[in-house]
């Protein structure tokens, strides 16, 4: 005999996908409906936001950590050629489909700044942004979400835990692998997180859009 499942039980089987969908529509037009006084609801999105800032750094360095401890050092040199070469081709698309969009769009044309003056910082020089990948702190870095840097630390740390667990002294090798299934469980730990923050996020977005609509309109 099937087991009958509760309402919540039924409503978190429903994908994901179309729980986010529905609460970005219903927002929009809730928003439209009720107007300004929907900006009292607005907190509600910023703590999502908030809520996925919470998790973007960990789960960053606990995958990261997990997902190259598992390949193999001699195979680690040619994966990160090949993910070098991915990265600079989707960085190449992107940028081509954001100055299309702008061209298209022309946002900002019209828009009266006044007489306020714009200083644009001038961009770090090839050496500095290397440098700038490389932490002084890796907790500091995780702190204030800067993403790079993290990764870059992170991957020096997983290729250090492969020499570790690849080590010939049984106490360093145990010392590896019991880092390791810390890393992979904090990964999995961080998944369930995850999880939970995306499920709120069915609140968080109809908070955001219907306070976005409320205040702007169309």
């Amino acid at each position: 005999m099937a087991v009958k499942k509760s309402a919540f039980q039924r409503y978190i089987d429903i994908p994901l996908f179309y729980k986010l969908g529905s609460a970005l529509i219903i927002g929009a037009i809730v928003g439209l409906i009720v107007g300004p006084p929907m900006a009292k609801i607005g907190w509600l999105g910023t703590l999502f936001i908030n809520l996925l800032k919470m998790v973007v750094m960990p789960v960053v360095f606990f995958s990261l950590v997990v997902g190259v401890s598992r390949i193999p050092l001699k195979k680690l040199g040619k994966v990160g050629v090949e993910t070098v070469i991915v990265y600079m081709l989707t960085s190449v698309i992107a940028i081509f489909i954001g100055l299309a969009i702008g061209n298209w769009i022309n946002p900002g044309v019209g828009m009266e700044i006044g007489k306020a003056e714009i200083t644009v910082p001038s961009p770090p020089s090839p050496s500095q942004q290397v440098l700038n990948i490389i932490p002084t702190n890796p907790l500091a870095s995780m702190a204030t979400g800067k993403v790079l840097p993290t990764i870059f630390y992170a991957i020096i740390f997983a290729i250090a835990l492969i020499k570790l667990r690849d080590s010939k002294e049984e106490t360093f090798k145990k010392a590896g692998d019991i880092i390791f299934s810390f890393c992979e469980g904090g990964a999995q730990i961080m998944y369930k997180i995850v999880r939970g923050v995306l499920e709120y996020g069915v609140i968080g977005v109809f908070a955001l859009l219907a306070t976005v609509f409320g205040l702007h309109g169309i």
